[in-house]
């Protein structure tokens, strides 16, 4: 899109329609104590299984669904950091395994419990770790992601 200038400019459902035309890999998010986090990250499976990178320190967007998303898998979830997305997929494994501290909280992980326990079997998280123009705030992306997705966890 241009502006009166002629100068291009991003809109956050031109970096939205980016986002998801961009086909990132999703990874499978599985529960283990053993590690700091709280859990892991996979791609594939058998053989093809490989460990995915944790995203401490990163910030960006994420889509948790349940289900595969390439496998018609729902969304869930829309939610954004500015500092770690690492930290909020950790808050939402916690919050959802119902081992949350008083002073933790993750709204969409207790309504993930509410409808499915504590079972992440079949939940699978997308991340939109790029530095995204900063005419376009993280805020206005997430927005128009929710818009789009409509995510049954987003809903007050």
């Amino acid at each position: 899109m241009k502006n009166l200038m002629g100068e291009h400019i991003a809109t956050a459902d031109v970096v939205v329609d980016t986002l998801l035309s961009q086909r990132l890999s999703c990874a499978k998010v599985s529960h283990v104590d053993d590690t700091k986090q709280g859990f892991t990250l996979t791609k594939g499976t058998g053989l093809l299984e490989e460990k995915q990178k944790g995203f401490h320190g990163k910030p960006g967007l994420y889509v948790i669904y349940k289900g595969h998303p390439e496998h018609f898998g729902v969304p869930m979830y829309v939610g954004e950091s500015e500092v770690s997305v690492g930290t909020r997929l950790s808050r939402f494994v916690k919050e959802a395994m119902n081992k949350s501290r008083l002073d933790e909280n993750h709204s969409a992980a207790k309504k993930w419990r509410t409808f499915f326990g504590s079972d992440l079997d079949d939940c699978y998280v997308r991340i939109f770790d790029e530095d995204i123009q900063s005419t376009v705030t993280h805020k206005e992306i997430e927005s128009e992601l929710k818009r789009r997705l409509n995510p049954l966890l987003n809903v007050r």
